[in-house]
């Protein structure tokens, strides 16, 4: 959704403004508050997920997630949500095709055990850890 340009200035719960005259004459102001469910009172998108390294193919949720949420990512992408997503777990920056590594701070922390959608959970049921050889 987006604001009239004039108010570009304000947080983006002060969305709407309208008079009215009442039959008294009075003219009284009514402001209607629209919260919208992305955006913080800087108007920025709110930031649902950290990207622990440039390389990484996933990220974390700072916070549970519902799936269909818009996640601003640090390149200033968007992508969406596809699953539910636990506060804390990963959530897949790309696509994956079983077998793929999951890379996360820098580095390979398991397989995928199946394909895997951009935006979806990405945990125990859709990985497997790499075999470390001793």
């Amino acid at each position: 959704t987006s604001r009239p340009a004039a108010f570009n200035f304000v947080p983006p719960l002060l969305y709407y403004l309208r008079y009215f005259m009442l039959g008294s004459g009075t003219l009284t102001l009514f402001l209607v508050w629209v919260p919208d469910p992305n955006m913080n009172v800087e108007g920025e998108m709110e930031k649902l997920v950290l990207v622990i390294d440039e390389t990484d193919n996933v990220a974390v949720a700072l916070q549970d997630i519902a799936a269909g949420a818009v996640l601003a990512l640090p390149d200033g992408g968007e992508l969406s949500a596809a699953t539910d997503i636990p506060c804390g777990h990963k959530v897949a920056l790309r696509a994956f095709l079983e077998g793929d590594t999951v890379i996360k701070y820098g580095e390979a922390i398991g397989r995928s055990s199946r394909d895997i959608a951009l935006g979806e959970w990405v945990h125990t049921h859709n990985i497997e850890a790499l075999e470390v050889k001793s």
